[in-house]
């Protein structure tokens, strides 16, 4: 599940990851909450999952000198900046794959097929699942590749 986080975080970035830290809490298995710091040269991207308090809590939050965004459950946006404090949040009509932004990934993805080409670059995807490997390897989870 936090692969669509990790991913969502990656894609929000303004330039190449130059530092990562992570945190990982798990019991027999299971996970209980996460959280996933990335910095750029002039951004921070922290996301967090907490499925420990019983809210199954999804947090995105990116600060940069433009202002401070952050994302609540894929559903609530609260954007802040010098001039002030915006809230943006979707309809209680609106339906689930749109607000999580599903259908135009769903509408990519068919549009691929039909056209036989790959709208999501094997960079991106690679880039996301290592992201995915490094969290659970600094985490104690597994090992380093070729170790």
């Amino acid at each position: 599940m936090f692969i669509h986080i990790a991913d969502t975080a990656l894609y929000l970035l303004d330039d190449e990851v130059v530092s990562l830290q992570s945190h990982l809490v798990e019991d027999e298995g299971e996970l209980k909450r996460l959280w996933l710091m990335l910095e750029t040269k002039s951004t921070t991207c922290f996301v967090s999952m907490n499925y420990e308090a019983g809210a199954n809590q999804e947090v995105m939050e990116v600060q940069s000198p433009d202002g401070i965004v952050r994302v609540l459950n894929l559903a609530d946006m609260t954007i802040e900046q010098k001039n002030g404090k915006q809230q943006v949040a979707f309809g209680d009509w609106e339906w689930t794959l749109r607000k999580r932004g599903f259908a135009p990934l769903i509408g990519s993805f068919v549009a691929g097929v039909k056209e036989r080409t790959n709208p999501v670059s094997t960079e991106t995807s690679y880039l996301s699942h290592s992201l995915c490997e490094k969290i659970l390897v600094d985490n104690g989870f597994g090992s380093k590749p070729n170790e």
